[in-house]
């Protein structure tokens, strides 16, 4: 079955009295420089309509701050994540015991009266 695109141009030719001979001949004489190929993309953009153009250039717009926001919004993490791990470095360090390890041997008798009560070895 034949293309509607097709049938379209054939019948176009009988209408005016055309051959596919002819009309290349004429194209070659240069009958019709003034008509231009146009392409795909301008035609889609021919039918576009005013309303539809600008909220493509807004939505072209908000895509691109967004992408923007993404980006930032990864580098933010990223800086917390080790702002975090720093933090939890740092806390863990502070609550060991507070008090330097002194062996027992070397502690007063109350101290180590008092190091036995802590440790529960009494």
């Amino acid at each position: 079955m034949p293309r509607p695109a097709a049938v379209a141009k054939t019948r176009l030719l009988r209408e005016h009295n055309l051959t596919v001979k002819r009309w290349l001949h004429s194209r070659d004489e240069g009958e019709f420089t003034g008509l231009t190929s146009v392409t795909r993309e301008e035609k889609s953009l021919r039918r576009m309509e005013n309303a539809d153009r600008d909220e493509l250039a807004r939505l072209r717009k908000e895509n691109a701050a967004l992408k923007h926001k993404v980006a930032q919004s990864g580098a933010v993490q990223e800086i917390l994540g080790r702002a975090y791990e720093l933090l939890e470095g740092i806390t863990t360090s502070a609550t060991t015991d507070d008090e330097p390890e002194i062996p027992p041997a070397l502690l007063s008798a109350t101290e180590y009266a008092n190091w036995l009560e802590r440790n529960k070895l009494c």
